[in-house]
């Protein structure tokens, strides 16, 4: 900004200073009894003179406390000076915990960071989510020892809340927030008009089936829909004589080894127009009715004694499976031959397209002295350079596959129309959240409604109603939705 040019005052014009008329006294005209200690230190406090000289040592003595505790004052706000001030240039360091990214691709996107911002350091570690991570999370966040930085998943945002940090509108404002990121990310992260996290990835549960299995049995049309999904898992699966399932058509319909179950049970929850607060409702037992179909005789395609969901595709024992984008790498890791394809789920015919959504945030401590540096990191780490540089890594570090889908809208037309992350981004507008998600390991709200899921599953398996299964669940499902602060829609 240009300064304003100073205006030049003219001096006024000095005139020459009149000679005194009065003569200066000579040290010999003063009286020596002025001179005497009595004048000079008078001992009479009452006189004019003492009174003159005990006034300008009080003012000097005030003064001069007044001095030392300004001089105090600003020594001490010096000292406790944020690394990066003022009067101390020392570095701020902002721990990151994080989950399953590997750090030599981590840090360098963060050395980057660091060399343009050479006041921050950051110590990204990655942990262990079967540790007790979320946990360990909430009780070091409370004691304000934990870490600046953290990941935690998007079905934990009610149980959270009171450790999470909101963005500064001046870093992340809500409306391009809301822009930017698909309607489910916005209506998780958003609370009370506020960002309290942002991804740098999308997931929920896919079909996965398998070609050459497809091939050898002729089956061409792909299961789009949940009425055509049936058909063909009925087509694939081959039993021997004794009606043993030696190839299944689809891992689903048990609890015990089927993974992701309960995301399963979930997607189907929510295309009927199920919610948490309605699971014994006529819609909820339909789909748990649909849902154990799939393992009980005679039409069965699937049954508790066969091989782990995953596993099974993995060995080809099984045609389909659902599963979230990360498991692809998984499976790929298992069999690196296999030959499998990866569709959007099923709709129901003539309804409104859902899906189910799973993915992990980052967010900030609300214990942290740093949440406007921590958040000018995150925003940083989720910009379109950095999503696309941690992608290009992940490549280079030998995965088979990206570590999750962009999730951000403006991003989807570079991975629409891959064939493994094309999925999840096409159902990416229609997804939504529910706290029943496996494999976070949370010991909290997913695993906890998990549970009573489970034994309903397993409750119908063994000859109960799905209405008297899921009404003992709905009563533990809703004490934990109210202990995690999750509310139940209407």
């Amino acid at each position: 900004m240009a300064e304003n040019d100073e205006k030049q005052v003219p001096m006024q014009e000095q005139k020459p200073q009149a000679q005194s008329t009065v003569p200066k006294p000579d040290v010999t005209e003063i009286p020596e009894e002025y001179l005497t200690d009595e004048y000079l230190y008078p001992t009479d406090s009452g006189s004019t003179a003492s009174k003159k000289k005990t006034s300008v040592m009080v003012l000097f003595v005030i003064g001069a406390i007044v001095l030392i505790i300004a001089t105090l004052f600003v020594f001490n706000t010096l000292i406790k000076a944020k690394p990066g001030s003022l009067g101390n240039p020392g570095k701020i360091t902002l721990t990151y915990w994080g989950l399953w990214d590997d750090k030599a691709v981590m840090n360098q996107i963060i050395n980057e960071y660091q060399k343009a911002n050479p006041n921050i350091k950051i110590d990204y570690s990655v942990r262990d989510p079967k540790d007790s991570y979320r946990e360990r999370l909430v009780a070091t966040a409370q004691k304000g020892t934990g870490p600046d930085i953290f990941r935690y998943h998007n079905t934990w945002v009610s149980g959270i809340t009171d450790i999470l940090a909101p963005a500064p509108t001046t870093v992340l404002d809500v409306e391009s927030f809301k822009k930017m990121y698909y309607p489910v990310i916005a209506n998780d992260l958003v609370q009370n008009n506020q960002i309290v996290g942002v991804p740098l990835g999308i997931d929920g549960l896919v079909l996965v089936y398998n070609q050459k299995l497809f091939n050898n049995a002729g089956v061409s049309t792909l299961p789009l829909d949940w009425e055509s999904l049936t058909d063909i898992s009925r087509q694939l699966t081959i039993k021997n004589q004794e009606g043993t399932i030696r190839f299944s058509g689809i891992a689903m319909g048990t609890a015990e080894n089927v993974t992701h179950f309960s995301d399963i049970l979930g997607l189907m929850f929510l295309q009927n127009g199920v919610q948490l607060s309605d699971i014994s409702s006529d819609n909820a037992t339909a789909v748990l009715d649909v849902y154990t179909s799939f393992a009980i005789a005679p039409t069965e395609v699937w049954n508790e004694t066969l091989e782990n969901s995953v596993a099974a595709f993995a060995d080809e024992k099984t045609a389909m499976a659902f599963v979230p984008y990360w498991e692809l790498e998984v499976i790929k890791h298992m069999n690196p031959d296999i030959d499998f394809k990866v569709l959007p789920v099923p709709q129901i015919k003539g309804t409104e397209q859902k899906a189910i959504a799973s993915y992990w945030v980052e967010g900030v401590s609300r214990s942290s002295k740093y949440q406007a540096e921590a958040w000018k990191f995150l925003a940083y780490l989720s910009s379109k350079e950095s999503l696309l540089k941690i992608q290009e890594l992940d490549l280079k570090s030998g995965r088979q596959f990206p570590t999750r889908p962009y999730p951000r809208v403006d991003m989807a037309s570079l991975i629409v129309q891959d064939p493994y992350m094309g999925a999840i981004i096409k159902e990416a507008p229609y997804m939504q959240s529910l706290p029943i998600i496996d494999r976070t390991y949370d010991n909290g709200i997913d695993d906890k409604n998990i549970a009573y899921l489970k034994d309903a599953v397993n409750s119908v398996l063994f000859g109960s109603t799905s209405k008297d299964a899921l009404s003992t669940a709905q009563s533990g499902i809703s004490q934990i939705s109210e202990q995690y602060g999750y509310k139940l829609p209407n």
